[in-house]
């Protein structure tokens, strides 16, 4: 979450990249426009002010971009270990997440995939820590996309922040992967 001191710090978090990018031998392009997706929930005190920090920047500052509002809470609801019950309940189960990653996928996908003609797209996505709400719609899109497997996807977010992601969000990825074998065919994927 890019707020300190009660600021948004579009210009650190732009200096921020701008070096990862170097790192890789890349360039930030002068010509961009930010598209900040925050898996924050505003109904959680903390949270509440710093998305209204966030929200208040790019109101003012829509020139450099504009914000989405994701919000991602994960599931306490860990799958059932008999495939006859999952495949049962998890077109339903999807339909009613409140993460629905069922829907918020494709359109990071076609996000990510639309050339812009006149303007570089920046997309940011991020929770407060960046890193058990954004591994799960991470961990979703590298299963969905990019071939990944449950496992793998499990192992990325976990060797990123030292430590095992948290069981909600895990739970929902899971979920997901249950999603993509069963109600998408994907094929050969495991999801546990």
């Amino acid at each position: 979450m890019p707020v300190l001191d009660n600021k948004f710090c579009y210009d650190k978090l732009m200096q921020n990249l701008g070096e990862v990018l170097q790192k890789h031998n890349m360039t930030l392009p002068t010509n961009s426009y930010m598209l900040d997706i925050t898996y924050i929930n505003s109904y959680i005190p903390g949270e509440s002010k710093d998305y209204g920090i966030e929200e208040l920047f790019w109101d003012e500052n829509s020139n450099l971009g504009r914000l989405l509002h994701w919000p991602i809470i994960g599931s306490t609801i860990r799958p059932p270990g008999d495939n006859t019950v999952i495949k049962f309940v998890i077109k339903e189960y999807m339909e009613r997440s409140i993460d629905r990653l069922d829907l918020k996928l494709p359109s990071l996908h076609h996000l990510l995939t639309t050339e812009y003609a006149d303007v570089s797209l920046i997309i940011y996505t991020h929770c407060e820590a960046g890193v058990d709400r954004t591994g799960e719609v991470s961990g979703a899109y590298y299963m969905q996309f990019l071939n990944v497997t449950f496992e793998n996807a499990v192992k990325v977010d976990n060797s990123i922040i030292n430590r095992d992601m948290y069981v909600d969000s895990r739970n929902e990825l899971q979920w997901y992967c249950y999603y993509l074998k069963f109600v998408k065919g994907v094929k050969n994927l495991v999801c546990v």
